[in-house]
């Protein structure tokens, strides 16, 4: 054999070796906290040190009040936690992405355009956010952990199409959030699982709520327009609604309802 082709096949095996030994380690960085995003060990340093989106830095919000998210072809998941300051950061199967929001006065956009999971996480601050809207958005929504001052988010907006399922978060067994105010419009779906909540109120113009027993609440206010239908079991005597009260179009909802 030339010594060039055997140079050829051992610089072949090193790459090949290489890809094995590198491509396990993408992945999610872990960070120490939300400000600094400083990796938080030597497996995630090493991570972010391997591809680009290791060094990907959140966006501050501290002059945003209302989140809209657009939704691609791929599943999106949006999660909250309570941090020092107000940031919204993105990322995807292989870590932490950049990426360069529209910005309309007080409001932030984010176009996910890829069809692949994306991961949006917000850090609110002290005040919390006036609204969160997921337009066209397949994908699931969890409530932050825990609430400071009961700062979340004014009103949760689903429409155009989205089909979102929220969740309470998995260490969050005895949580029970004060007040949710939701809005479902544009032929969107949105599914409670497990939540807990004091009063909710829903707005729906052509949408669809699910609030089975699985879940809980104390009074669930519903306006239904156009074609608009809510399901919290069999009120009152097998649901989690203590108290259910409904207004708007009731006819389309009547007639959905059970025998």
């Amino acid at each position: 054999m030339k010594k060039s082709m055997l140079l050829l096949l051992i610089a072949t095996a090193t790459i090949w070796l290489l890809s094995l030994v590198i491509k396990p380690l993408r992945g999610h960085v872990y960070v120490k906290d939300n400000v600094s995003y400083t990796p938080k060990d030597g497996l995630s340093k090493a991570i972010a040190s391997l591809n680009k989106y290791g060094d990907a830095k959140p966006y501050h919000l501290e002059k945003i009040q209302h989140v809209r998210i657009v939704g691609g072809q791929g599943n999106t998941m949006v999660s909250f936690n309570q941090g020092d300051s107000a940031t919204l950061r993105l990322s995807n199967n292989k870590g932490n992405i950049s990426f360069s929001p529209t910005i309309e006065k007080d409001t932030l956009i984010l176009a996910i355009t890829e069809d692949e999971f994306h991961q949006v996480e917000i850090s609110l601050g002290d005040l919390g956010l006036q609204s969160i809207t997921l337009d066209g958005v397949t994908g699931t929504c969890y409530l932050p952990q825990q609430l400071v001052n009961n700062a979340w988010v004014g009103v949760l907006n689903i429409t155009n199409a989205s089909n979102v399922t929220l969740w309470k978060p998995s260490r969050a067994e005895t949580t029970f959030y004060p007040t949710l105010n939701l809005e479902i419009k544009g032929k969107s779906l949105l599914e409670a699982e497990q939540i807990r909540i004091q009063n909710l109120n829903v707005k729906m113009n052509n949408g669809m709520f699910k609030f089975e027993p699985k879940n809980a609440c104390d009074t669930l206010r519903a306006d239904l327009q156009g074609l608009s239908n809510i399901k919290v079991g069999n009120y009152p005597t097998q649901s989690g609604v203590k108290v259910l009260e409904l207004t708007g179009n009731l006819d389309y909802y009547n007639s959905k309802r059970p025998k």
